[in-house]
């Protein structure tokens, strides 16, 4: 009875655990999809004051590191299609066509949060 009792409790720490994450996944979400625009437009022109906050933000980056939040694709990267982990913005590019990203996907551990937004190569 007490082995159950203990995996009861560790199941129960997992699914508040989760909670928790989720929660505060949903309360960054704007951020989340919009941070690394920012920060591409930061690095174009980096005597935009903007620049400087990039590195109040590693904690926040952190965080989501710990939580196995890991982005699909970086804004300007050119991937193959997937129309799995990719949203088009322009047209309906075919598996494996070069497509920039426009917006950076998420991943929490192995659940899709958001697709990354692409368009195809050339396309402006």
């Amino acid at each position: 009875e007490y082995e159950q009792l203990q995996q009861q409790v560790i199941h129960q720490e997992s699914a508040v655990r989760q909670r928790v994450q989720q929660e505060a996944l949903a309360m960054v979400e704007s951020w989340l999809l919009m941070w690394p625009n920012a920060v591409e437009a930061a690095q174009q022109k980096p005597d935009l004051l903007a620049s400087k906050i990039i590195p109040l933000l590693r904690p926040l980056q952190g965080l989501l590191q710990t939580w196995a939040v890991q982005p699909i694709g970086a804004v300007g990267e050119i991937v193959p299609y997937d129309p799995q982990i990719h949203h088009s913005l322009g047209g309906a590019p075919s598996v494996g066509q070069s497509v920039q990203v426009r917006q950076v996907g998420y991943w929490h551990g192995d659940r899709l949060l958001h697709r990354a937004k692409v368009v195809p190569v050339g396309v402006a």
